[in-house]
């Protein structure tokens, strides 16, 4: 076997984690780091409009951080496949 081979099989089969990122109200965060979340899970409610966000993908909560503009909460979701 050589070794382009053995390299370009590494290369089709190396993933790399996608991640969504969301920007809620600090006050109405519905998930915690670590919970497994699908589509129809309601992550919170947007940051501007209001509006209740759903994570839309099946995956895991990475994080929840502070936004430096006050009561805002960036939560990460890492998605599955």
């Amino acid at each position: 076997m050589s070794m382009e081979r053995v390299c370009a099989n590494r290369q089709q089969t190396a993933a790399f984690p996608r991640h969504r990122l969301f920007k809620i109200r600090a006050n109405d965060c519905n998930v915690r780091a670590g919970e497994h979340v699908v589509a129809e899970t309601t992550v919170g409610y947007d940051f501007v409009t209001g509006e209740a966000l759903s994570a839309g993908c099946r995956g895991v909560v990475e994080a929840v951080n502070w936004s430096t503009d006050g009561c805002a909460l960036f939560v990460w979701v890492r998605m599955s496949e």
